[in-house]
């Protein structure tokens, strides 16, 4: 039978190693990627919203381990989501205006890749729900 408290650790685990190698992503391409590719444009524009990317998948699995084990299933699902739209929409009306980060630039870009990582991140959430409720089943 598989412990709530194993599976409880290695989700929080999980998280946290996700959270801090998106962490390493934005510093590696804030201080060498973007620097060194600016003859490409196509990487340009890759490398440029990657922030927004990391930015929006981040806010969509902080609150994971919280919504899975802490919370029963419909406010769980209510706090993941929620936070997640919260965040796009910020940074989204970011792109249009700066009140947090003083973008000066209005990118369609930026406004996918917040779109794509949210999405992900909710994919990943419902995913991780679908592993957990299997394992339980095989236990039982």
């Amino acid at each position: 039978m598989i412990s709530k408290d194993k599976t409880q650790f290695k989700v929080i685990v999980a998280v946290v190693a996700v959270l801090i190698v998106l962490q390493l992503v934005y510093v590696l391409n804030r201080d060498y990627l973007r620097p060194s590719f600016q003859i490409n444009n196509f990487i340009v524009v890759l490398l440029g919203s990657l922030p927004n990317f990391l930015a929006a998948f981040a806010a969509g699995i902080v609150f994971i381990p919280i919504a899975l084990f802490y919370l029963n299933k419909r406010m769980g699902n209510y706090v993941v989501y929620s936070f997640t739209a919260i965040c796009l929409t910020m940074l989204i009306r970011e792109e249009f205006e700066p009140f947090m980060f003083g973008s000066i630039v209005n990118d369609f870009n930026d406004i996918v890749a917040s779109i794509i990582g949210a999405v992900l991140a909710l994919l990943l959430f419902e995913q991780t729900k679908l592993k957990i409720l299997k394992r339980k089943i095989q236990a039982n």
